[in-house]
């Protein structure tokens, strides 16, 4: 082609050949490839995924309790302080809270060996709260509480 203008050509042969740009781009389809085969086989966990830990709190089930014990479900109540007592172990008032309610249901069942094994149950309650907060007044109420129905 010959130049009548002393412009460039518009059209001319670049050079492909670059060193660094064929290294970028291996390197980036190789982690490529690893990412996803880590996504086969479960290595690699998308980011979007839920945690598996519990994201209740201890207020939540505790909450929750006293709602289903204003509403009479005093199964649901037992089963949500038991949640609550759970993640916070050390926690008196929960326990007590527990044994109240495990004191009440007792009324609840329908033989005398139900309601002697829930009022078991509600001792075991009160008694661990108890070595939480030897002093709590609240704690000592509950307490004799359920003793005075477990008392023959």
């Amino acid at each position: 082609m010959l130049d009548l203008n002393g412009s460039k050509p518009l059209f001319r042969k670049r050079s492909s050949f670059n060193p660094y740009r064929i290294f970028f781009w291996l390197t980036l389809i190789l982690v490529v490839m690893f990412v996803l085969r880590g996504f086969a086989t479960g290595a690699v966990k998308p980011y979007s995924l839920v945690a598996p830990t519990p994201t209740r709190t201890m207020d939540s089930y505790s909450m929750e309790a006293e709602t289903q014990f204003a509403a009479g479900n005093l199964d649901k109540a037992i089963l949500s302080y038991q949640e609550a007592v759970k993640l916070d172990p050390n926690n008196a008032m929960l326990w007590a809270e527990l044994a109240r309610i495990q004191t009440y249901s007792s009324t609840q069942t329908t033989t005398a060996e139900d309601q002697r094994a829930r009022l078991e149950a509600a001792l075991i309650s009160i008694n661990k709260a108890l070595e939480l907060a030897p002093d709590d007044s609240t704690v000592h109420a509950i307490r004799a509480f359920g003793l005075d129905w477990y008392a023959p």
